[in-house]
């Protein structure tokens, strides 16, 4: 009786380690592992036993801004089951990461398609590479408070605090989204910023689903013809079986209201595509 009102307060409890069988994946691709469960000191009852695929949201309320966590999927994988003392199993998964995932690996290039990477994951930013921004940008360095995508596991114990593990991902860009962005640094942009914002965002022909949406933004680099012309490009991609939205947020210096455009990419010829030149009849 000790022991089970120990384990109701957390110590001996049930625990769970989610062991990933890979932690660099793309949106759409399937994310498989197992959850290994150990039994505590004392005979438990759980009531569910979940995954969740988590991201970091921006939140504006007023004058002030924060970030919260925020569930993209979730993933029941068995309800109403026993954890007896000496209890040592595995629950195998799979996971459909869903399309519309946030990204923590950017590509940063001097041009298409040899580039390298500058890692938005576990809070931070990697250096990007050599070329200086144009005057009025923050140096060589991308800003950003870092996108984070995790695994988060969750076993609900009956009459007792829950267990939990998390399991960071590293989520890199699909291959039109590297396509496309390769063609905004191939036009003289490089990566200033990414975050991931709480909302809906709405394009030609698209709409993303999962509550919140990324937004990554590129400033001209010191000789490009977009120096004095564009201030930011913010970039957003929707993607989908098919095909992948993008919608293009232009902030250029003599307009007062940003410009917005939409466009298509189907995934079946977007190889095909000058999206070099797409983008530059987009920015004029």
């Amino acid at each position: 009786m000790f022991k089970k009102l120990l384990a109701s307060m957390g110590v001996g409890s049930a625990a769970v380690d989610t062991r990933l069988h890979q932690h660099r994946l793309s949106p759409g691709s399937m994310l498989t592992g197992d959850v290994v469960i150990r039994g505590g000191e004392a005979r438990q009852e759980i009531e569910e036993l979940s995954l969740f695929l988590m991201t970091q949201v921006e939140v504006e309320a007023g004058d002030t801004e924060y970030r919260q966590p925020h569930a993209i999927q979730r993933l029941a994988l068995a309800r109403d089951f026993v954890v007896s003392p000496g209890d040592h199993f595995a629950v195998p998964f799979q996971l459909f990461v869903h399309p519309e995932t946030p990204l923590t690996e950017l590509p940063v290039s001097q041009g298409y398609p040899a580039y390298g990477q500058a890692s938005l994951g576990k809070g931070g930013w990697g250096p990007a590479p050599g070329a200086g921004l144009a005057p009025g940008g923050a140096g060589a360095r991308p800003r950003g408070r870092g996108c984070r995508v995790w695994i988060q596991t969750g076993l609900s114990i009956d009459d007792g605090i829950d267990a939990s593990d998390v399991d960071a991902l590293v989520i890199a860009p699909t291959g039109p989204i590297s396509r496309f962005l390769a063609a905004v640094e191939n036009l003289g942009f490089r990566l200033f910023s990414a975050d991931v914002e709480l909302g809906t965002l709405r394009g030609a022909g698209f709409q993303s689903t999962i509550g919140c949406y990324q937004e990554i933004e590129y400033r001209p680099i010191a000789g490009s013809r977009y120096v004095g012309r564009v201030n930011e490009l913010e970039v957003s991609f929707v993607t989908r079986y098919n095909d992948t939205g993008v919608l293009i947020e232009v902030d250029q210096r003599f307009r007062r209201h940003d410009s917005y455009r939409s466009v298509m990419m189907h995934h079946q010829n977007y190889q095909n595509v000058d999206w070099e030149g797409e983008l530059g009849r987009i920015l004029g």
